[in-house]
């Protein structure tokens, strides 16, 4: 560019090789190649009107890169951690109803065993099983006593029970009665 006395921007003209003074608002992009149109101003490539391109390169967008891969693993954390849960709330489901079998099965056996431990159930048994007989079907066998034989009576405790001692004293005094009885019957 050439500038003349008056500080205007000249430009010469490869054409013709004449300066021309450029208005202050007119910029003029000259060529030194004609254009195919015929204009002397270059033809858009393949681009739309109004659009501008850069020959600048990019950088390659690592931020973005990182964003997107930080969100797809905290999204595969996210579907990891409800499948576990998942898993865990079946495997509790499992458990409560073993736990309602077990409690029935509980109470089940429970209820057999205060059967089995109720009085007449044993009467039961021991009478149909094991061929016993009550106290009421048995035979009553009366012993005549004489004067010079003794009867000791035991004190009973205040809750109605003999004690251990009295109970075991009183069985063998049972036992040599009766033993005395059949020794001097069979005289």
């Amino acid at each position: 560019m050439n500038q003349n006395n008056t500080n205007k921007p000249t430009v010469r003209n490869p054409e013709d090789g004449k300066v021309e003074q450029l208005r202050s608002a007119e910029i003029m992009v000259k060529s030194s190649k004609p254009h195919k149109n015929g204009t002397g101003k270059k033809a858009p490539k393949h681009r739309r009107e109004g659009t501008v391109r850069s020959n600048q390169k990019k950088a390659f967008p690592l931020g973005t890169v990182l964003l997107l891969a930080i969100t797809t693993l905290l999204l595969m954390m996210m579907v990891s951690n409800y499948v576990k849960i998942n898993e865990y709330s079946h495997e509790v489901t499992e458990l409560r109803s073993e736990l309602q079998t077990l409690n029935k099965e509980k109470d089940k056996l429970s209820s057999e065993l205060d059967q089995k431990n109720d009085y007449m159930t044993m009467e039961q048994y021991a009478s149909s099983v094991l061929g016993m007989e009550s106290d009421e079907s048995a035979d009553k066998v009366y012993i005549e006593v004489d004067e010079d034989d003794s009867i000791e009576v035991f004190e009973v405790e205040e809750d109605g029970t003999k004690g251990v001692i009295a109970t075991v004293m009183s069985a063998l005094t049972q036992n040599f009665i009766e033993a005395w009885n059949t020794l001097t019957d069979g005289e």
